[in-house]
């Protein structure tokens, strides 16, 4: 099991998008926008990553039969 506190996970994903501002995106534009895709199960598919209203990137998550990450792609 898993020691993150969920109660918590604002906080968690503020951390992440602060530390994804511009890094991920290879320049110094700021990353302004995110948007999580879901699938019927409600597991993220897909995240993208914009700059304004300029697509960026997107980071595309494959799972198993069992629903567990077993890849993850920018594109």
């Amino acid at each position: 099991m898993s020691n993150i506190t969920w109660e918590r996970r604002h906080e968690a994903f503020k951390a992440i998008w602060e530390k994804l501002a511009g890094t991920l995106t290879y320049s110094d534009e700021t990353i302004t926008k995110i948007v999580e895709n879901r699938d019927a199960d409600g597991y993220i598919t897909s995240i993208e990553y914009y700059a304004g209203t300029t697509p960026k990137f997107t980071l595309t998550i494959t799972r198993d039969a069992n629903k567990r990450i077993t890849s993850i792609e920018r594109s």
